[in-house]
């Protein structure tokens, strides 16, 4: 796949990035592989939030540990792994590139602890029956808890560069189309996953952690096999050659990242929506709650994100003709109005026979409006922030969107578990959530409107000139 610059001989028509070139057959296999691998990516990361809330409540842990494990957790070791692993792979070089090696040698500890999260509890009540803890359950709680700070601190290390390997292998005049596909079919994993192995979730928990496992192992190393990254230019000094440079590192990191409030407007309608969205790992109780059954919420789950998938690739085409931070600001401001349309179930008491119809109009609603938000938000990060420090930026932006996530997992855990002691029935207070939902979006659309008028006064669509930094 890789050779000469393109174009120097007659034969097919080449396609370059760096020091890669392509033909069009390799361009085709180096984005399937691509794509391939953000297939398992996906469906191992949506059996994380999806299941294991379920295996938790199942041992009688409040929502508020609930959330800490399953975006408190995440969230920490987001904003302070992230950041690292991305200042290290910028400036690493190997035969197999600066991208390649930090997700192929964590695939095996990564893999270890997601299968031992499926076996918490087999192993819980093992050592239960051999008198090494007396409480299976509580047992099984902490583990799930040890588990996912390992398999979180490894998956941080794919997932903060996994993104950044497309930038340094796929030709740039097919960066907007292959990302288009990737959100595709990152969509349609999370369908499939919805519909043929979330209903499963509460009696196969451990085959379904297992699987995962091994899927995405397999498939990661051979796609590590098989995509090759290029040369690059040499490294800058690493910071830690000298504690002096090390402190000033931070310091440039920090006051570049953070000094201006233009940067500051775009941290907080990321990180509101971040910590408002918490609130979803409960939304299987709120579905339950309702009476709904898990193979329907499947079914809606996995009908609502082909519809989706369908959409993104016109909402695509309309966000590149329009400028994607203007459809940003449409999809921004109508979202709050959708998600909140749930709270139908808290005001208006629905017939069990009408359940289901109403969560599907109520939830489906918001369908092509997140497909919007979806097809505009990665667009939208690359044309405000500083292209040359792109990188600097997204692991800051990860960084304060990870301390939201954590903070507001553990405040809606709280609220739920708050609204609990003032209802007999202490489930209904999971129908609550569209609440909490639409007013961290409705403070993030405020954000944005802000980001917006600033971006305007910048130059807007035909001259944007992002705050100087250095």
């Amino acid at each position: 796949m890789s050779g000469s610059s393109p174009n120097t001989t007659s034969g097919p028509k080449r396609y370059s990035v760096g020091t890669l070139t392509y033909t069009l057959p390799g361009l085709a296999f180096l984005m399937g592989w691509l794509l391939w691998g953000d297939f398992c990516f996906t469906l191992m990361e949506s059996v994380f939030p999806a299941v294991l809330p379920l295996k938790l409540k199942h041992l009688d842990a409040p929502s508020w540990v609930i959330a800490l494990i399953v975006t408190g957790i995440p969230g920490l070791l987001n904003a302070t792994v992230c950041p690292a692993v991305s200042f290290l792979s910028d400036r690493h070089r190997s035969p197999m590139g600066r991208r390649i090696p930090f997700i192929l040698f964590t695939i095996p500890f990564l893999c270890a602890f997601l299968i031992l999260l499926g076996f918490a509890g087999p192993i819980a009540a093992f050592l239960a029956k051999h008198g090494i803890v007396s409480d299976a359950r509580f047992a099984a709680l902490i583990m799930c808890g040890v588990f996912t700070v390992g398999f979180q601190f490894f998956n941080m290390f794919v997932a903060s560069v996994y993104y950044y390997l497309f930038n340094d292998v796929v030709p740039h005049e097919f960066l907007g189309r292959f990302l288009a596909a990737f959100r595709v079919v990152g969509t349609l994993s999370s369908a499939l996953f919805s519909f043929f192995i979330f209903p499963h979730a509460e009696t196969h928990f451990t085959a379904i952690f297992t699987g995962a496992a091994v899927l995405y192992g397999v498939v990661f190393y051979l796609m590590c096999r098989y995509v090759k990254e290029g040369a690059y230019p040499p490294a800058p000094l690493m910071a830690s050659q000298s504690r002096s440079h090390l402190v000033a590192g931070i310091k440039t990191f920090f006051v570049e990242s953070f000094s201006r409030r233009f940067y500051w407007l775009f941290y907080a309608w990321v990180a509101l929506s971040a910590a408002g969205g918490t609130i979803m790992v409960f939304q299987v109780f709120f579905a339950q709650s309702v009476g709904l059954t898990l193979t329907q919420l499947g079914q809606f789950l996995g009908t609502a994100g082909i519809v989706t998938a369908v959409l993104l690739l016109p909402c695509g085409v309309f966000s590149d003709r329009y400028h994607p931070v203007r459809t940003m600001r449409i999809a921004a401001t109508a979202i709050p109005f959708f998600s909140i349309l749930p709270i139908v179930f808290v005001v208006v008491p629905v017939p069990p026979d009408w359940v289901f119809f109403v969560w599907c109009v109520t939830y489906g609603a918001i369908a092509p409006v997140t497909a919007l938000y979806w097809a505009s938000e990665l667009p939208t990060y690359m044309q405000i922030l500083p292209r040359e420090r792109y990188g600097q930026f997204s692991s800051s932006n990860a960084m304060v969107r990870s301390l939201a996530t954590m903070a507001g997992g553990v405040l809606g855990g709280g609220f739920l578990d708050f609204l609990k002691t003032l209802s007999p029935n202490p489930d209904d207070a999971f129908r609550f959530i569209p609440l909490w939902l639409a007013g961290f979006q409705a403070l993030s659309a405020v954000a944005f409107w802000l980001l917006y008028t600033e971006w305007k006064k910048r130059g807007g669509r035909d001259g944007y000139i992002p705050p100087a930094v250095g």
